[in-house]
């Protein structure tokens, strides 16, 4: 029974029958209830509860979450209970319970790990603390913690197991017109000429012709390579969006890691949806830039980018080739590739190379990349293994 109805039965019951008795039970009820309330309400606000976790992570690993919950008040807890909701792709169940009680002073805690198999945004929480009064006879006082947002990166596969070339068209190419000259690609010797910068100079070769010699570097023209990832839903088979459009986030991510490995500068940018943007709007576009970092930027954007498109991607790709430097490398990563043959030939005239990996391997690729290549692009066609495919579902 509600200890409140209780009491005011007991109430009537003093009244009508006018034994002190009753009239003695009923203080001490009330009493009690009072205090217990008063008590558990006050214990309650005194709990401090503290998550502590990274807030980003690399796909497959299985991420350590410590919760820290501490009594900073003088009153005990009889019982507390804890309840820390997870998101479903990570952790299963869905929900991890605790009970146990807390002393003044007193600190506990306990410990879970997330499966981080599903990229994405995600966020840990609430921590719901529920406790109740002393009698446990009038429902439950609840407290909620705070929430942590998490970020699943993106799986790094080798290109060899997507399919795609060893070589890969990144890095640096001989041209006989390029504007600069690779000091790392020494292609001979010359007589010094006064203004000659001393660095250059050949000094082995001028010992052994007894008179200075300048090294001769070899043309070159730097391929920096910028990356749109193609998210439209309308540009991947229907029926299968959900698994190749994670294919796509894959490749590119995999493609970013390799050009960092290389040291080549590379952009990033997507027409797919941030949640972490106002409104849910587009993500972040990384300009072109090289190191640890950048990378890091590129996978945490790639990590939360949500595989539904912000805007159409004829749109976006005209605002994107505004601010290309002349000369790179486009590499499009989409599905079928159907609407990018104008794309291609407006990229080829204006200078560029393209590169276009198409992910959606249930339509007919062949076709399509020789589209492409006419256009003159150079086709990768990813190759979907079971295992991938597994990723993402």
């Amino acid at each position: 029974m509600d200890m409140g109805l209780f009491i005011v039965v007991l109430f009537i019951v003093a009244a009508l029958m006018r034994v002190d008795f009753f009239f003695y039970v009923l203080y001490v009820f009330f009493g009690v209830y009072l205090l217990s309330r008063l008590w558990v309400r006050r214990g309650l606000a005194q709990v401090r509860v503290e998550r502590s976790m990274e807030g980003r992570c690399f796909w497959g690993e299985r991420h350590r979450v410590e919760i820290e919950v501490v009594n900073d008040g003088w009153l005990p807890l009889p019982w507390l209970h804890l309840q820390e909701r997870l998101p479903q792709p990570l952790g299963f169940p869905p929900v991890r319970n605790r009970a146990l009680s807390l002393m003044p002073r007193e600190k506990a805690g306990f410990s879970y790990e997330l499966d981080c198999r599903r990229r994405g945004y995600y966020e840990v929480g609430p921590l719901v603390l529920s406790s109740g009064d002393l009698l446990a006879a009038d429902g439950e006082l609840s407290a909620e913690a705070g929430i942590s947002s998490l970020v699943v990166y993106p799986r790094l596969v080798a290109l060899e197991d997507l399919g795609l070339p060893s070589r890969s068209p990144f890095g640096t190419i001989r041209r006989p017109d390029a504007i600069h000259r690779d000091p790392t690609r020494v292609g001979g010797v010359r007589d010094y000429r006064p203004g000659d910068s001393l660095r250059h100079i050949h000094w082995r070769a001028s010992a052994a012709q007894a008179k200075l010699q300048t090294k001769v570097f070899d043309p070159v023209i730097s391929l920096d390579t910028a990356i749109l990832l193609d998210l439209e839903r309308a540009h991947y088979q229907a029926g299968y969006v959900a698994i190749t459009a994670e294919l796509a986030v894959t490749t590119a991510a995999s493609i970013a890691s390799r050009l960092h490995t290389q040291r080549q500068p590379f952009s990033l940018a997507s027409n797919g949806c941030d949640p972490l943007a106002e409104d849910g709007g587009p993500g972040p576009t990384l300009g072109m830039r090289t190191g640890q970092a950048h990378l890091m930027a590129a996978l945490e954007v790639l990590g939360r980018v949500e595989t539904q498109e912000w805007e159409p991607f004829d749109s976006f790709f005209q605002r994107q080739v505004l601010g290309l430097p002349w000369g790179c490398t486009v590499l499009i990563v989409s599905g079928t590739g159907e609407s990018l043959p104008a794309k291609v030939l407006q990229l080829r005239r204006s200078g560029f190379r393209v590169v276009t990996a198409l992910v959606d391997y249930h339509v007919d690729l062949e076709r399509h990349g020789q589209v492409l290549e006419q256009a003159g692009a150079t086709v990768w066609k990813v190759r979907q293994s079971q295992e991938l495919a597994r990723m993402a579902l």
